[in-house]
């Protein structure tokens, strides 16, 4: 199984991080986000089968981008890590829903 993970690129907490991050995760503490971004764990990850989760990835790097705030992403699988561009994040999302068109298509 797949998993998409984003960090950000920058281990040093600003409050434009906070700000975003709050916007996403509104129920996190700060002091969690903070040790999040400093000790550059994930900030947020999905499957690589989810759509919805990918959606939100990407409107969450949408976000941090318009702050200027640089991010990492990966894709995790069973045995390896590979860097992954916001291209590449795109490209899966518009091939999901593709499929999903088609399904719809096909069940009609």
């Amino acid at each position: 199984m797949n998993i998409f993970e984003l960090r950000l690129a920058d281990t040093t907490v600003s409050p434009s991080m906070i700000k975003v991050l709050r916007k996403y995760f509104p129920n996190t503490p700060i002091g969690e986000l903070k040790r999040t971004i400093e000790s550059n764990d994930v900030i947020f990850s999905c499957s690589g089968g989810s759509y919805d989760g990918k959606k939100s990835m990407i409107k969450i790097i949408q976000s941090l981008n318009r702050e200027g705030i640089q991010i990492k992403l990966c894709e995790q699988t069973d045995s390896n890590t590979y860097p992954l561009t916001i291209k590449e994040l795109q490209s899966f999302i518009n091939r999901g829903g593709a499929i999903g068109k088609q399904v719809i298509e096909d069940i009609e």
